[in-house]
């Protein structure tokens, strides 16, 4: 269980969303938000994350005019208070793929990976290790690239590889801001398999930002619409992503069929 109440996220003097808060995040759940650029996605992310500080509570005043303060932040993973953790102590129960793409190294995906886990868990010895990373090397097809250098790679292989390395550490949270950006359709459907299979099997969350609202309509399980600073809409895709929430949010006159295989479709005709 995932749980977001009345946390305030922005920059000091431009905070970008106060007392936002979405419904509890079951384990096993994919979930999308979605949003125009500039609307906060990645800092709520980065903020969920522990690398970009929660603005304080600035309070309100009630009826009567006098100051009270807000409502504490929440931010609940299980029975962890995620709010109250360091950061070196959330990345032992967050995995968190920035839009950066790691960098073009000597290292190889199989040392940048082996790395990773062993600063999240340094008690997993060496065959412990290969054990997490064998099947996902497996899975996403890298047992080929596993011992080329980094800086051979291509932008989407290295994306591959930064989404390798939360698979490999699996964290009770998956944090991914826009984690197919790099890859083609082969590649963007092979990634979300991979999610999708590790968060089922394990009860983890996962949680992601993406401008693609047909990939997003397709992966997920729940969605979570932000716009000029408040939460828009969340809910069920297909309940989450209508013409009116896609004019409001993107300013496009758009429409959603149904294709052949009774997925919903999103088709946008103009600008408004």
């Amino acid at each position: 269980m995932f749980f977001v109440k009345n946390i305030r996220i922005g920059f000091r003097r431009h905070p970008l969303f106060e007392n936002l808060s979405f419904a509890e995040l079951k384990p096993g759940t994919m979930a999308t938000i979605i949003g125009p650029n500039g609307a906060g996605k990645s800092t709520l992310l980065r903020t969920i994350a522990g690398l970009h500080p929660m603005l304080s509570a600035a309070g309100s005043a009630n009826k009567s005019g006098k100051a009270h303060p807000e409502q504490p932040p929440i931010i609940t993973l299980g029975e962890i208070a995620i709010e109250n953790l360091s950061l070196q102590q959330r990345v032992k129960h967050i995995g968190f793929v920035p839009q950066v793409l790691p960098q073009a190294s000597s290292l190889s995906p199989y040392e940048v990976i082996f790395s990773s886990i062993k600063s999240v868990q340094p008690d997993l010895n060496r065959e412990e290790a290969d054990q997490r990373i064998e099947p996902v090397f497996r899975k996403l097809e890298m047992d080929s690239l596993a011992f080329e250098p980094m800086h051979t790679l291509s932008g989407g292989q290295r994306q591959i590889v930064s989404v390798a390395q939360i698979l490999v550490r699996r964290p009770q949270l998956l944090l991914l801001d826009e984690p197919t950006s790099a890859l083609d359709l082969r590649w963007q459907l092979k990634v979300f398999e991979a999610l999708q299979d590790q968060v089922k099997s394990t009860g983890a969350v996962c949680l992601m930002v993406m401008h693609d609202l047909n990939l997003a309509l397709r992966v997920s399980d729940y969605l979570i619409a932000l716009s000029a600073g408040h939460l828009l809409a969340e809910g069920a895709p297909v309940e989450v992503i209508t013409p009116a929430i896609i004019r409001q949010i993107y300013g496009v006159i758009g429409r959603i069929e149904t294709c052949s295989q009774g997925r919903p479709w999103v088709i946008a005709d103009e600008t408004v």
